[in-house]
Formats: structure tokens, C-alpha cells, sequence
């Protein structure tokens, strides 16, 4: 059992006893918000009994520090007349958030209790948009005069101190409710040897506002930037409307910082507590984002697909896909939160954004470099069973380089995505880690295996080539040695000199017999029903297209009709160490 579930059973057996006295000890006993924790267990109803036993502003204080569920059952089950009693005491930006949650038939009814005054003053506030500094602000504030004393504020502020939210600033108006200056309390009170002192000449006349229609980050900016404790809303005429108070802003900042942790996280806001969120409620927001994300990731697929020749000539290319990917989802997400929370904190604008890419192209490269030759190096040591016949110094260039780029590039996206949602109005911290990842992912997958295919298959250096092939191979009439060697012949001299073919060679596929006396090295099938096969190597794919639709390759297939019953073609791409070709190259 918690300690604070230690009192339940003596707070119930008080109720039950209408023990009058012990329960407003109890009431007053602890801080406020101490006393809301140790009752937070109870029902409403035992609750709001509870708090009929202290005076109207020590209710008012327990009421606020309670959970906001827990204030509107009060709300719901409570009298009415006695509700509206106390929300007629709540500051006037809580009382405004409370009843804005309330379902409209109960908000009504309570509304309908309540002096003309704070409807109007309720009315007011609540016409204000979610997220603007209007919204946000109360109405409880001290106002003085610039004609008055010393002597006369003091026993203005006197007069409003229990009534209003606080008086460390006290606000001075002209009679057109414009706000001309500023006293401190301090102060004012340093003043109380000079009663006969005019408010105009203490006053501080230079100050920081924010407008009502502003968002709500800007009195959040102003009163982290000069140390507030609260900062002054006006109307566009300068007309003195309310204030913020530097808890608003806690509260606010709480609420800003959980939205962009579960944006960041590719989970829509929620507003309840975790494990009181409805688990379809949570699976929604989550799996909103997370098919989003999964469709995104489906051009990964496509990626690979294009190069899925590649990946079959050279497998160990494989292996080392999430080392290359996974550095450009992380440098891009750390360039994102970098960025994002600068532009939460107002040290980066919108008109930053060629400073914010020169940066991190220079921070891109840096770690790039530095992340490529751990890549290099281990590429390098891989084991030769592993890398089988891949040269180990092009592959280490291959990944050094891979790393680098996709490094940079995700260095480059993740900080000029949250600005670029920015210009178009959607939250930065939308910009998130997965969201980064996913685009990442399939540029990552792109620079991968075009740089692979430069250092290890068509480039200057590339150990091996890999062009558009055709394999057609003959079965004999009369499957003689010399009968192989003819055929064999035959297509030298016919298909080599063909425009568009590259490199050519024929190879004996039939099964090797005692009776031939021949040893052969065997490339096919022993099973194969063909006894001559050729591979023709082409430029590039017109030349293979080009070839197979000549006249040339008609002609020459009928005139084999005299050696060969059957043939057969086979259309792929194959790859060729470049030593066995150097006079190709040539």
C-alpha cells in the first residue's frame, strides 16, 4: 500500500462520522497539492464532501492541483449552484480550460449561475482559438493608474491582492485601457518612503508584449528569454487584455514537448496517460503513422528490385546493406531533432535555411569520412570465405564511399525537412527519426548499389563486367567430335563478326564418354540433351535487342539445319572477370 493510500480509510470514517473538525484540519494540514494527492483515491462525490468542510480559496487551491478527470466528475456530480461558486473563484484561464472540456448541457447550466461579469469575462477568453496567447491568458491582473501616489497604489493593490493571480507586476493603464508602463511590486514597495511619488515617474514604459491572436510560443519565448514571471497580452490597439503567467507556460511547454516526442516517434499526440489510453485508441494513432511509413518503405522494395542483377553476381554486396542504410537514417535524424529544436527555441529561421545546408554539408562530409574508413576497414578484414572472388580493396572503396554519401545525404535531408514543414505550415517535429529513416532508406539503397556497380562491375577498376548476353546452344544430328568442332566453326565465323557482339566463345556441353577419348571441362549440365553451346556478349541492350531481330540470325539458324535437329536461346546478363577479356577491351 503507498503512503498516500494510508489516509483513505481515516478520510472515509471521518465522512462517514461528519467528523467537522478533523476534516478541515485535514484540509489545511498540507500544501494544497499534497492534500490533492493523498485524496486523489476517493470518489468525486467523497471528495467534493471533503472540501465543503474549508473555506472557499483553500478549495479553490486543493480543486486546482487535482487530476483534470477527477475535477470534471466533481464537475458533473457536484450542485450546481455550488460549482458555480467555486468556478466564480478559479483564475480565469482555468476556470475557461475546465468548463471548455465540460459536454455543453452541463457547461450551460453552470454558465447560467455565474455573475454577468465572468460570463462576459469567460465569453471573452473562450473566443480565442486553441494555441493562441488569447486563449492562454487570465484577466486576473492589478491595475493601476499613472496618476496615482505611491501611497494610493498601495492601497489600490490592497484592495485587488485577493482577487488576483498575482502581483508581482503591477500594470499600468491609461483611460483607454492602454497599457503604458509597468511597476514591480519590489518596487513599489522600495517607494514606500516616498508616498507622494507618481506612478509615471516609476514606472518602466519599454516592454515586451505579446498580441492575443499570437501564437502561444511566443509568450513561452518571451518569458524564457527574459526570465518573466508573466508577460502582458494586448490587442492590436495596444489595449491591455490579460497576462500569461510563467506556469501557463510550463503547462503549455509540458504539453508542446509530449506532442513532438510522440511526432518524433511516429505516434499521433495522445491525451490521456499511456496505460489509461483505450488500446484501440493507442493502436489507431499509432498504426496510422506506421502504415504511412510501412507504404514509403515500399520503394525500398522497388530499389532493390532494380538492382537485384547485381546483387546476384556479387552477394557479399548483401551483407553489408544495413551497415551502409542504417548511417544515413541516424545522421539524418540527428540533423532533424538538431534543427527542430532550434526552431523551437528560436535560434534558427525560416530565412536560415542556406546557412543551416552549408553546415551540414561541411558536418555531412565530416562524418562521413569519419564513418567510411571504420566502413573501409572493416570491409577489408572481411574473411575470403565471405568475400569469395571480390577484390577486398574495391570493395572497401565501395563501402567507404557508400557510407560517405548516403552520411551526407542524410545529414543534408534531415535538417532541411523540418524547415521545409515548416514554410508549409505543418509541424517541424513531424520531420521525425522514421520519417527521415523511410526517404533515407531508398536514396540510401540507390547510392549503395550505383557506387558498387562503378568500383566492382563496369567501372575503369572493376574486376569484372557485366553486359547483355544471349547462350544459345545446339543439339547434333550426328554428335560426332569432328560434327562438335564444325559447329562450333560455323558460329565463329558467323555470329562473332556480328555488329553490336562484344566477346564470344563456344564451349562442348554433351557429356564426356570413354569412347571420345577427350577430356573436357564441363560448364553445363552433364544431363544436357545439347552437345554445343555459345555465348555471345553484347555492347549494351539495343545491340542485344538488334541481334535478335536480324535477318542475319534467321539466315544462320536455317543454315544449321544441316548439322542440328534443335536449338535453344537464352536471353540474360552475365559477368566477365576483365582478365579474360583484355583484348576485348582493347
Amino acid at each position: 500500500m503507498s503512503y498516500n493510500q494510508l489516509f483513505l480509510p481515516e478520510i472515509r470514517e471521518m465522512l462517514a462520522e461528519n467528523d467537522e473538525e478533523h476534516l478541515r484540519e485535514f484540509c489545511y494540514d498540507f500544501h494544497p497539492a499534497r492534500t490533492a494527492e493523498y485524496i486523489e483515491g476517493l470518489t468525486a462525490q467523497e471528495i467534493w464532501e471533503l472540501l465543503r468542510h474549508c473555506d472557499l480559496p483553500q478549495r479553490v487551491e486543493i480543486y486546482s492541483f487535482l487530476d483534470e478527470d477527477k475535477q470534471l466528475e466533481i464537475f458533473e456530480t457536484a450542485p450546481r449552484n455550488e460549482i458555480a461558486t467555486l468556478v466564480a473563484d478559479l483564475p480565469a484561464d482555468d476556470r475557461v480550460d475546465i468548463l471548455n472540456e465540460l459536454d455543453r448541457p452541463t457547461g450551460n447550466e453552470i454558465l447560467a449561475l455565474l455573475p454577468v461579469e465572468d460570463r462576459r469575462d469567460i465569453s471573452r477568453l473562450r473566443a480565442y482559438p486553441e494555441g493562441t496567447c488569447g486563449s492562454m491568458m487570465t484577466s486576473d491582473f492589478v491595475r493601476l493608474s499613472e496618476t496615482m501616489t505611491v501611497g494610493e497604489a498601495i492601497q489600490e493593490v490592497g484592495q485587488q491582492l485577493h482577487t488576483k493571480e498575482t502581483v508581482y507586476y503591477l500594470y499600468v493603464l491609461d483611460e483607454g485601457e492602454h497599457l503604458v508602463g509597468l511597476v514591480s511590486a519590489k518596487q513599489l514597495l522600495a517607494s514606500v518612503g516616498r508616498s507622494e511619488t507618481i506612478i509615471r515617474d516609476l514606472m518602466k514604459r519599454d516592454l515586451i508584449t505579446v498580441e492575443a491572436t499570437e501564437d502561444s510560443s511566443e509568450a513561452a519565448d518571451a518569458i524564457a528569454r527574459y526570465d518573466f514571471l508573466a508577460v502582458p497580452v494586448v490587442d492590436e490597439e495596444h489595449r491591455m487584455l490579460g497576462i500569461i503567467t510563467y506556469d501557463d507556460v510550463i503547462d503549455v511547454n509540458s504539453d508542446l514537448v509530449t506532442k513532438h516526442v510522440h511526432q518524433m516517434g511516429a505516434v499521433q499526440p495522445m491525451e490521456q496517460p499511456y496505460l489509461e489510453t483505450p488500446f484501440f485508441t493507442i493502436w489507431h494513432k499509432r498504426v496510422v503513422w506506421l502504415a504511412c511509413l510501412f507504404v514509403a518503405e515500399l520503394f525500398t522494395f522497388s530499389a532493390l528490385a532494380h538492382f537485384n542483377a547485381e546483387l546476384e553476381q556479387l552477394v557479399v554486396l548483401a551483407m553489408f546493406i544495413p551497415l551502409c542504410i542504417s548511417v544515413g537514417g541516424n545522421s539524418g535524424a540527428q540533423a532533424a531533432t538538431l534543427v527542430t529544436r532550434s526552431l523551437a527555441l528560436g535560434e534558427v529561421r525560416l530565412r536560415d535555411w542556406f546557412r543551416v545546408m552549408r553546415h551540414e554539408i561541411m558536418m555531412g562530409l565530416a562524418l562521413g569520412l569519419s564513418i567510411g574508413l571504420i566502413g573501409f576497414t572493416r570491409a577489408v578484414l572481411t574473411p575470403e570465405s565471405v568475400i569469395g572472388t571480390v577484390d577486398r580493396w574495391l570493395l572497401g572503396i565501395t563501402i567507404a564511399q557508400s557510407v560517405a554519401l548516403i552520411c551526407l545525404v542524410g545529414t543534408i535531408v534531415g535538417s532541411l525537412l523540418p524547415l521545409g514543414f515548416k514554410r508549409v505550415g505543418i509541424d517541424p517535429a513531424v520531420a521525425s527519426s522514421p520519417f527521415v529513416a523511410t526517404f533515407v532508406d531508398v536514396t540510401g539503397i540507390i547510392i549503395y548499389f550505383t557506387t558498387a556497380k562503378f568500383w566492382l562491375l563496369t567501372g575503369v577498376l572493376a574486376p569484372m563486367v557485366t553486359l547483355p548476353a544471349t547462350m544459345m546452344e545446339f543439339s547434333l544430328t550426328n554428335p560426332t567430335p569432328e560434327a562438335r568442332r564444325q559447329m562450333q566453326e560455323i558460329c565463329r565465323q558467323e555470329l562473332a563478326p556480328m555488329e553490336g557482339v562484344r566477346f564470344f566463345y563456344t564451349t562442348d556441353t554433351f557429356p564426356v564418354t570413354q569412347s571420345d577419348g577427350e577430356t573436357m571441362a564441363l560448364p553445363g549440365s552433364c544431363n544436357s540433351e545439347y552437345q554445343v553451346r555459345c555465348v555471345l556478349f553484347f555492347k549494351d541492350e539495343n545491340a542485344s535487342h538488334e541481334f535478335h531481330d536480324s535477318k542475319q540470325l534467321t539466315q544462320f539458324l536455317k543454315s544449321c539445319k544441316d548439322l542440328c535437329y534443335d536449338h535453344r536461346m537464352t536471353r540474360e546478363r552475365g559477368t566477365l572477370g576483365k582478365t579474360e577479356i583484355t583484348e576485348f577491351f582493347q
